[in-house]
């Protein structure tokens, strides 16, 4: 199990420590081997009553026992910050042992004896709780997960596919008349905003995200949104900013007024369409309304909330607010199966009555169901346990409900799982949570055990998985082979984790506008400092050196001007700074003397370089500089032997001997034109490298550069044996010819990424067997090339960008890419020259297309025969239409083509196509002479002109008319 947990804090990780000092050979530690033996022992029996209270729910805790557990939890840390310094001071000063025991001796109040005593007095209440604790309680094997959990595919599919939607059809056309432009007269274009009101967990985001999808296409520009309970209202003005512009946009330094003015001006003339969603008071939303102003083109504004009140005051008429209902018994059954089953009709025969009986405590809540059909699927499939279930839950209102299911999903949880939910708390509402990011703080703060040699990683991202199958938190971004990269906490859960991690004083948050004095009028000690206010320096401007001694972790989500002297942190695991621009040097002075510091992200903040003496580090196992100014790396960094991630700048010189850094599994980004030869040998005496990124970021001939290094990098890259992910991508008009003729060998990569070569090269081939994930820019694919390719039997990911613009007609047949799940062709100067041959791809989901439409008109007579409707299960086609050079009608023709291919497939196709154009490109007025809110034109391939159409194919003839009014920049007339 994890050695730190919000139930029992640190006390595995004392024993632990405790016990290494038994089998510590030196002098010192010797003498104080008798003194150790009893707080270990005493230890073992406070570990084994202390588990089993806190398996128990907390109602049936009474306060003594709850008192006894808050106490010897932050004693347990407290114990632990005096293991540690004196571990890190025990180097330098022998014979300190003595002084150790006596400090940790005075915090156990009566010493072992004291404890006993506690224990006895404890234990038949304890006899009693694991009576009732049965109810849910598994074998105790459940309490650790080792083994690789997958994501289920039951879950996944609730959130990505929106043919697994229940109950949603008819709300969603209800909507959507509404909202539509074709329902209103003529003279009355003016804004209209909707809103959505109902009690929460009744899924009141997923039908606005659907309708808000499905109208997207119809208007110029759009906003997606999240308010919530606690707004920054300058974070969420950026944010429609950003949406509506398609350009990030950072508010540091911002003022409401600024952004108010950027986004009225930008919206000028334009028909937008804007969802906001959560919203809880009627002055936020006043604030937001004023800087969508109406300018009678037929702009909509969406809104969510659980407060009819607020729902009448966003939406100027009644007939514009839309109650939405619980599900009906049909669809509470449909969601109820689906989830445990797999369909609506899976449910065995002895577990139907009781199945009618839960889904009516359920009240016809999505969440509700969602969240318990979750547990029932970790319960045996035995009447007598889902009984046990139906009476957990109560006879109260349906709100009540909702929250007791909440409450017994979490009980329901073991250990280490409610530990690592517990700290989602630190993230603001509506945040999306990426997964490696979120992996390695659990690792940081010691929730994720040292097991059978499995890669801590490994077990995070099992514990991240069944955290998704239990729909404690929900997918944000799936991926092509079902893995979750992001994910966020329903705003109830979020509440139910918040008020649970206050209470056991697990992770202290700091809200917008919230009193800062309550965190140091607070009897316990802050541990963990999540801060989503800029009130955080007066907060810790008011702590004492004790009081920061004790934090474990400090996360802004905010603007930060800085921070207090890093040495009075001296407990500090994860110090993520991510984003604070304010943060320059002087602010990580002392940085070095963080000595149990695991986690530092400083990327994009205005940090040029790192203090000489950052080998003090010794446990740090991420460092994060992307973003920063940060130019070269200090030569001591090499002696970071526990260093697992290196994540930099493209431009960052290394040390040569980074050979040292044996404990490296992520390295990105290394630039071969910034670094020696010699540093390019050593690249090979990291063995546990399982991430390398390569670029050549030099203005100079690459050819030639690149075959300098060529033998020395091919030599480092076949002796890395555990490499899964290779990428190497110079920069544009840079070549990779010098590595068409080596020989690579890599037996576990899964990922593989290489950029700007002439041709497929000839290591590229089935031998690599466990390749999913390939992406190559090539100047020209021919026929055998991608026959070759075929023949990789996982690959579940095909990206090919063709850059010369003389490819031939490409054939794709029946026999290979068998197991292809998505993939991109990109014909970045030349029209679409691809034909899929009937069964070809037969796995293949999603389809991305790019290609001028010129070329293609003129060399391969427009798409209509390329066999599109052949990918057999293809339910997603994704067109990029380069207009550079055409003409409308050749633009209009090719899109027509598309849509018809796109109608004669057999399945219900989503159709995606969008307007691009190199050559001529939108000035927008309100971007002009503006510095901070560039041009679209600025990054032309990244930002489409217009979208011209997101539409379902079964909706064509409705798509057809509003085609008519969608003008055409980039296409002359």
């Amino acid at each position: 199990m994890a050695e730190v947990s919000a139930a029992m804090g640190s006390i595995r990780s004392v024993r632990k420590k405790l016990a290494a000092l038994l089998s510590d050979e030196r002098k010192d530690f010797i003498r104080v081997r008798s003194k150790v033996k009893p707080l270990i022992d005493a230890l073992e029996s406070v570990h084994a009553c202390f588990e089993k209270l806190s398996l128990e729910d907390e109602k049936n805790l009474d306060a003594l026992q709850e008192a006894w557990m808050m106490d010897l939890r932050e004693l347990s840390y407290d114990m632990e910050d005096s293991l540690d310094r004196f571990l890190v001071k025990s180097a330098a000063e022998p014979g300190s042992c003595k002084k150790l025991f006596k400090i940790l001796l005075t915090k156990i109040k009566g010493s072992t004896n004291g404890i006993v005593k506690v224990i006895q007095d404890i234990k038949m209440p304890v006899e009693e709780l694991n009576e009732r604790m049965n109810r849910f309680k598994l074998s105790d094997d459940r309490h650790v997960t080792y083994d690789p959990i997958k994501i289920d595919s039951r879950v996944t599919a609730l959130y990505v596919d929106a043919s697994h939607l229940v109950g949603l059809d008819g709300p969603k056309l209800e909507l959507i008349k509404m909202l539509r432009i074709e329902d209103e007269p003529e003279p009355s274009k003016k804004l209209v905003v909707v809103s959505i009101v109902g009690p929460g967990g009744l899924g009141k985001t997923t039908l606005a995200n659907q309708v808000y999808h499905h109208l997207k296409p119809e208007f110029d520009c759009s906003a997606f949104v999240s308010v919530g309970q606690n707004p920054d209202v300058l974070r969420i003005l950026g944010n429609i900013l950003s949406g509506l512009t398609h350009q990030p946009y950072a508010t540091t330094g911002s003022t409401v007024q600024v952004l108010v003015e950027k986004t009225r001006r930008f919206i000028a003339d334009k028909r937008y369409l804007v969802l906001l969603d959560d919203i809880w008071n009627a002055t936020d939303w006043e604030m937001l309304r004023y800087s969508l102003p109406d300018d009678h083109s037929g702009s909509r504004i969406i809104t969510t909330t659980r407060i009819v009140d607020v729902a009448r005051y966003c939406s100027d008429t009644e007939g514009h607010i839309y109650k939405m209902d619980p599900l009906s018994d049909l669809d509470s059954q449909r969601l109820f199966f689906t989830r445990i089953f797999g369909s609506d009709d899976g449910c065995p025969t002895h577990l139907k009555r009781i199945s009618m009986d839960i889904l009516k405590r359920c009240g016809g809540l999505p969440l509700a169901i969602l969240t318990l059909a979750s547990t029932l699927a970790n319960v045996p499939m035995l009447a007598e346990k889902w009984k046990q279930v139906h009476n957990s839950i109560g006879l109260e209102t349906p709100g009540e409900n909702m929250n007791r299911i909440l409450s017994l999903s979490f009980h329901d949880l073991p250990i280490h799982l409610k530990t690592c939910l517990l700290y989602l708390s630190i993230f603001p509402e509506d945040y999306v949570i990426e997964r490696e990011q979120l992996v390695w703080r659990w690792i940081a703060e010691g929730f994720i055990p040292e097991t059978r040699g499995i890669p801590l990683e490994r077990v995070g991202s099992a514990y991240f998985n069944e955290l998704i199958n239990r729909s404690m938190i929900q997918p944000a971004d799936v991926q092509y082979d079902g893995t979750v990269q992001s994910c966020r906490v329903h705003d109830m859960i979020l509440e139910l984790i918040v008020s649970i991690s206050t209470k056991i004083n697990f992770v202290a948050v700091l809200h917008k506008d919230q009193d800062e004095t309550r965190f140091t009028d607070y009897k316990t000690k802050v541990r963990r400092l999540a801060h989503q206010s800029n009130c955080i320096e007066k907060l810790l401007e008011r702590m004492s050196r004790d009081d920061l001694s004790h934090i474990r972790s400090i996360i802004p989500f905010d603007y930060v001007k800085g921070i207090p002297h890093l040495g009075d942190f001296q407990a500090l695991r994860v110090l993520d700074l991510g984003s604070c621009r304010s943060i320059e040097n002087h602010h990580i002075e002392n940085l070095e003397i963080l000595y149990q510091l695991k986690y530092l992200d400083l990327s994009r903040t205005s940090i040029s370089e790192l203090p000489m003496q950052i080998d003090n580090l010794r446990y740090l196992e991420t460092l994060d500089l992307r973003g920063c100014a940060i130019e070269k790396l200090p030569a001591s960094i090499v002696r970071l032997q526990n260093m697992q991630r290196l994540l930099v700048n493209r431009s960052v010189k290394f040390p040569d001997e980074i050979g040292h850094m044996q404990a490296l599994q992520m390295l990105l980004f290394v630039s071969m034109s910034c670094n020696s030869i010699k540093f390019v040998e050593e690249l090979r005496k990291l063995i546990k490298m399982r991430v390398l990124n390569i670029t050549f970021s030099k203005p100079v001939d690459m050819v030639d550069e690149v075959r300098k290094y060529t033998d020395s990098l091919v030599s480092s890259l076949n002796k890395l044996v555990n490499l899964e992910s290779l990428k190497i991508d110079p920069e544009e008009g840079c070549s990779l010819d010098s590595l068409m003729g080596v020989y690579l060998t890599f037996g576990c990569l899964k990922k593989l990424v290489i950029g700007y070569i002439s041709r497929i090269p000839k290591w590229i081939n089935p031998s690599m067997y466990n390749l999913v994930h390939l992406e190559l820019k090539v100047d020209i694919v021919r026929e055998e090339d991608l026959h070759s390719l075929e023949l990789l039997r996982c690959l579940l990911y095909l990206q090919l960008e063709m850059t010369d613009g003389s490819s031939k007609m490409l054939t794709v047949g029946s026999k290979g890419f068998r197991c292809l799940r998505e993939s991109q062709f990109i014909w970045k100067n030349d029209g679409m020259g691809l034909v899929f041959l009937e069964g070809a791809m037969p796995e293949l989901r999603t389809l991305h297309l790019y290609f001028r439409t010129h070329e293609t008109t003129a060399n391969y007579s427009g798409v209509d025969g390329s066999g599109i409707d052949n990918l057999s299960r293809l339910n997603k086609l994704c067109v990029d239409v380069d207009c550079s050079g055409s003409t409308r009608e050749e633009v209009e023709a090719v899109e027509d083509s598309i849509r018809k291919a796109a109608d004669r497939h057999r399945t219900k196709l989503t159709l995606e196509i969008q307007r691009w154009c190199e050559a001529c490109m939108i000035e927008e007025e309100a971007h002009e002479g503006n510095a901070e809110f560039p041009s679209r034109s600025v990054n032309r391939r990244a930002n489409p002109v217009r979208v011209a159409f997101r539409v379902r194919a079964d909706r064509r003839n409705r798509n057809r008319t509003r085609r008519n009014r969608i003008t055409a920049p980039c296409a002359s007339t």
